[in-house]
């Protein structure tokens, strides 16, 4: 409700561009944590949730969860290694623009004139 509120709705206004919609509110009845909306726990529901927060999750699952068969994750510095700059010397780069300022562009451009009906 406080959201509609921040959007401009007002109590007893109702719903809709043009305030066509219905005015009364919907209230849902209080979830439980743990349960689905609608569902209705019944107490063996609750132990059962009660029972699996007290597991670990290596019980839940049946596989470990400790610290020795965690896998080691390397630092960020480590899995991406620079490859470093490359680095050209300078009669390299004169000989690729010398190269380069061999080679000689001509264009042209010609614009048509089109008369429209």
């Amino acid at each position: 409700m406080q959201m509609m509120k921040k959007y401009g709705w007002a109590e007893g206004q109702g719903l809709g561009k043009n305030a066509q919609g219905m005015k009364e509110i919907l209230l849902g009845a209080a979830q439980s944590l743990g349960f689905g909306l609608g569902f209705e726990a019944t107490t063996e529901d609750h132990q059962i949730l009660a029972d699996n927060r007290e597991m670990s999750k290596g019980e839940r699952t049946g596989l470990p969860f400790d610290k020795e068969t965690m896998m080691e994750i390397p630092p960020l510095s480590q899995t991406f290694r620079s490859v470093g700059w490359i680095r050209q010397s300078v009669e390299e780069t004169e000989m690729v623009t010398e190269k380069v300022s061999e080679h000689i562009i001509c264009a042209t451009m010609e614009e048509a004139i089109e008369s429209h009906p």
